[in-house]
């Protein structure tokens, strides 16, 4: 990553904004443009962590924060889904979660008259699920989205065991994500599944560009559902 200072504008100071906000500072609109505030938040994270509060974003600051490097392949870029990987990468079930603001608004899947403008997920995918659905809204539109049924949100953060097992579910640690449920069923292979048509290539190449894992794709069932842990 690249030195970040006031003045500067670009994707890396959209992503430094992104986990200063999903971190709880107070970033009310990532936008790409480092300036006053970005630059105050920025020396309050240096002074809580212990780094030199001079409001850069230098290669101690990113080093500190980073725990999945976009230059990381994919295949290393988050941990198994058993539980001793898992808990060694993010904590125990159920902590270190943070509120996202999505790219776009949401309906929520059981209750499509709530729209759901964040969602809570792991403080380390936090970046990566903006980054997926950032690229989607850039690439279908909001009428696609729509369309797609690609803004009916199924659920993230839910401490739960896994339908039928008694391991815990990924949710648990808010590292999975589930969209739009009743046409993606659990036991639905691609013969009936709208997420397996190709109108979804794309968006399943934004997940897969993050590292995310798609059971629909891999194992031909609960398309719904994708997470930050490999199988």
């Amino acid at each position: 990553m690249k030195i970040l200072r006031k003045g500067d504008f670009g994707e890396e100071v959209k992503q430094w904004q992104l986990f200063l906000q999903s971190a709880g500072y107070k970033i009310p609109k990532v936008d790409g443009a480092f300036g006053s505030q970005t630059e105050r938040e920025t020396l309050k994270f240096q002074l809580t962590n212990g780094l030199k509060p001079d409001g850069v974003v230098g290669p101690k600051t990113w080093k500190f924060v980073t725990t999945v490097s976009d230059n990381t392949p994919l295949s290393q870029r988050w941990p198994k889904q058993d539980y001793r990987s898992m808990v060694d990468f993010y904590g125990p079930v159920g902590e270190n979660t943070t509120s996202l603001e999505m790219p776009y608004s949401m309906k929520l899947a059981w209750n499509k008259n709530v729209i759901v403008k964040k969602i809570t997920c792991h403080q380390k995918c936090a970046k990566s699920f903006y980054n997926v659905f950032e690229k989607v809204l850039k690439t279908y539109g909001d009428k696609e989205i729509k369309r797609l049924n690609l803004d009916i949100f199924g659920g993230c953060a839910n401490v739960r065991k896994m339908r039928g097992g008694s391991s815990w579910s990924i949710h648990s640690w808010a590292a999975a994500i589930d969209i739009d449920p009743d046409n993606n069923q659990l036991r639905w292979g691609k013969d009936r599944a709208k997420m397996a048509h190709p109108d979804y290539n794309d968006y399943w190449k934004f997940v897969e560009a993050e590292g995310g894992v798609s059971l629909g794709r891999e194992r031909n069932l609960d398309y719904m559902h994708w997470q930050f842990a490999s199988l």
